[in-house]
């Protein structure tokens, strides 16, 4: 991160870009304040940063699980579970181990965890008769945006996408919501799985579904009215994963 260099495959770009601003405003911070001027202890931080993030999001996720199922009732009650239990798991050894290492496992986490949170504010909008289609947009492209910190935040976008269909059922005769979970599944095979000989048909499949998204709602406007959600998920999938490109533009800099 401080050199801006290139770490092994299969890359962690968008973690290096932000180790690197994170290295500057601490380096601007220890100029000011006695503390160490070490960069590995600086960006050792950057971890215990996410781990801190991520116990404060099982807290707030929690919490809203248990006032989303089971009332107002018992506030206190509440409370003091959530807060014991977030403790206890903030010494768990997966989380403690990541927490105290510069690695990228502690912001996988923390994105992991931040796609769950939105997705439960998603459904407390849905209980409350108001969807809020944006936190889904949201999740999406925090899914991709972290391909660029470590690939494991990808195994929660099976999980949400049953999720939306188990609590919006009308959504799984939604052909263009099908068509953007598709395009995004194989999207991800394609830039981390599939062997070369295979890239000329998936980017067929990827060129195939972009069509039947525009001209699908041509067709039927009435019928495809979630066209605005296709497209912009597009869009946030692509966008998130634009972080990609420091790798090829980096390491041509660096040759």
């Amino acid at each position: 991160a401080y050199t801006l260099a290139v770490p092994h495959p299969p890359g962690t770009p968008f973690y290096v870009l932000l180790g690197r601003v994170w290295l500057i405003i601490v380096g601007f911070i220890a100029s000011i304040v006695p503390i160490s001027k070490e960069v590995a202890w600086h960006m050792n931080l950057l971890g215990l940063a996410f781990s801190v993030l991520s116990i404060l999001l099982i807290y707030r996720m929690l919490l809203k699980i248990f006032r989303i199922w089971k009332g107002n009732n018992s506030q206190l009650t509440y409370i003091v579970v959530t807060f014991a239990t977030s403790l206890a798991i903030a010494f768990y050894y997966t989380i403690w181990g990541n927490a105290v290492e510069t690695e990228v496992y502690a912001a996988a986490t923390f994105v992991f965890l931040l796609v769950n949170y939105l997705t439960l504010l998603w459904y407390e909008s849905v209980k409350n008769g108001q969807p809020k289609n944006n936190y889904l947009l949201l999740s999406l492209y925090l899914i991709f945006l972290a391909t660029g910190i470590h690939l494991t935040p990808f195994l929660i976008f099976f999980p949400v996408y049953f999720f939306i269909f188990y609590v919006e059922r009308h959504y799984l005769k939604d052909v263009l919501l099908w068509l953007l979970g598709l395009f995004q599944v194989v999207f991800f095979t394609l830039a981390f799985l599939l062997p070369k000989a295979l890239h000329v048909p998936a980017l067929v499949v990827l060129i195939a579904i972009l069509l039947a998204g525009f001209f699908l709602p041509i067709s039927n406007i009435s019928k495809y009215k979630n066209w605005r959600l296709f497209w912009a998920g597009i869009l946030l999938v692509i966008v998130g994963f634009s972080t990609e490109l420091y790798l090829p533009i980096r390491s041509r800099v660096l040759d």
